[in-house]
């Protein structure tokens, strides 16, 4: 029991470490310069459902490695105002590889991590079901090919 309760605590501390990196810059660039030419064209799209119309706000973070994942260093970000029941935002830019998204539905709009009351959701359709458990990024990386890519992510309360 105290093992699954330290690993949430550190779960909750690395994605509070992550929404309070994103409530400040609330939108990462598609690109940036040292993004190879061959990248221009490759686009992933994240679309969230779940959520309350008018309730809150969704952080959305791409992660481009293991090592990424595993600090909460997103290398593309994105926050917007929950006004509907679904959502979505395009990333560009993005150079062929693995990938995983990790999204919070911050239901009460306060920037923090709040267990009890925020949601978490991650790609591949991987949700925080069982609290001692943090999914790893090889549960939900996933291959971006060149051209457009979509995920799908599905807030469960």
């Amino acid at each position: 029991m105290k093992r699954s309760i330290l690993t949430f605590a550190a779960a909750s501390a690395l994605v509070l470490a992550g929404v309070q990196t994103l409530a400040q810059a609330q939108t990462a660039p598609a690109a940036t310069a040292a993004t190879a030419p061959a990248a221009e064209g490759n686009t992933l799209t994240v679309k969230v459902r779940g959520m309350k119309a008018g309730k809150g706000k969704v952080v959305i973070m791409v992660f481009d490695s293991e090592q990424s994942y595993d600090a909460s260093k997103s290398s593309n970000s994105n926050t917007f105002e929950a006004t509907a029941a679904a959502g979505e935002v395009t990333f560009g830019g993005l150079t062929p590889g693995r990938y995983a998204v990790k999204a919070i539905y911050d239901v009460d709009g306060n920037n923090a991590y709040d267990p009890d009351v925020d949601v978490l959701g991650f790609s591949n359709h991987v949700t925080m079901s069982d609290p001692g458990h943090v999914p790893t990024f090889s549960e939900v990386s996933f291959a971006l090919k060149p051209g457009s890519n979509t995920q799908q992510i599905s807030f469960t309360h």
